[in-house]
């Protein structure tokens, strides 16, 4: 519930310099923090289907959509798994959502009416997404990698990247050593990205979409080249984004790590969501046994302290 909040007269996204009460996870402008608070964007998506067609501008209405008739309201503040088997939608949802694909039907925009989803210029500073694969060609520098990450920011000016390009102010050397602190890379800053291993360049690419300090983040399976130790170091800076009033989406097939860090699940099967809502509701017998076809083994779903404890899966039987 947001109490005494207010806009500074030199714009609703800049920092108002008041504490306002609120939760995580409001679908009000403005998110409760210490100290400063600031105007963070909610994405809202409504009845979205999408369908791929096997020719280019080719029509067949008679192919099933990848997507179907999906809404979501993904929160500032909040962390939101999609989860699904594979081909459920769950990566075009995502792309859906980050504007590099175009719905058949349906509307994808940011609750501030200000803010035009159509403009790519707006999304690129609002939104960093994060492929599920990304090939790594080039023997660049991973702090060059990096600081791709504030083109957004800088017209597509960055000295010492691309040849030409301006040079980068402070404030984009900030963001780009705070990205690298965060992913844990500082340490590879010069090393060059195709010289790492497939976990260390995740998190390289991962700072790079940090780097851009966007409000929404967009992630496809942003763990699954990490061993455990990494899947929970990043599972706990997504959660941290979170608390910043950033609205993290990812999309993880990892059960437990989903329920333990999630504020909303989204299980996906056949293009359609099938559950939505916290973890508890979302997780039960009857809807990971119509998603997953697998069931849940008796007595490994118990709630501790309001949290799922560990989900163990087993076949169906015949």
């Amino acid at each position: 519930m947001v109490q005494n909040w207010f806009r500074t007269n030199e714009g609703k996204h800049h920092i108002a310099r008041y504490v306002i009460e609120a939760g995580r996870g409001s679908d009000g402008p403005f998110i409760g923090l210490e100290g400063e608070t600031r105007y963070m964007l909610n994405l809202f998506i409504e009845q979205v289907s999408f369908r791929f067609h096997p020719m280019a501008r080719r029509s067949d209405q008679t192919l099933a959509a990848t997507v179907h008739n999906v809404s979501c309201k993904w929160l500032a503040g909040q962390v939101t798994s999609i989860m699904g088997p594979n081909g459920a939608g769950k990566t075009t949802l995502l792309k859906l959502a980050a504007g590099l694909l175009e719905p058949s039907q349906g509307d994808i925009r940011f609750d501030d009416a200000d803010i035009d989803f159509a403009d790519p210029s707006e999304r690129a500073r609002r939104i960093a997404y994060l492929p599920q694969f990304q090939s790594v060609v080039w023997p660049m520098a991973v702090g060059d990698v990096v600081a791709l990450g504030r083109l957004p920011h800088t017209a597509g000016t960055i000295s010492g990247v691309l040849p030409g390009f301006n040079r980068l102010d402070e404030d984009d050397v900030a963001a780009i050593h705070n990205a690298m602190v965060q992913a844990n890379i500082l340490k590879l800053k010069h090393r060059a990205i195709d010289t790492l291993s497939g976990g260390e360049q995740a998190r390289v690419l991962l700072a790079r979409a940090l780097a851009t300090q966007a409000d929404i983040f967009l992630l496809d399976e942003p763990i699954q080249s990490l061993d455990p130790a990494g899947q929970l170091d990043v599972m706990n800076l997504l959660q941290a984004l979170a608390r910043q009033g950033k609205a993290v989406i990812i999309s993880i097939h990892d059960m437990n790590l989903a329920a333990r860090y999630s504020d909303q699940v989204v299980l996906m099967r056949a293009g359609r969501v099938q559950s939505s809502g916290p973890a508890q509701e979302v997780f039960t017998s009857e809807n990971i046994s119509s998603v997953f076809d697998v069931k849940i083994r008796s007595g490994s779903h118990q709630p501790i302290n309001g949290n799922i404890a560990a989900i163990l899966l087993d076949p169906i039987d015949d």
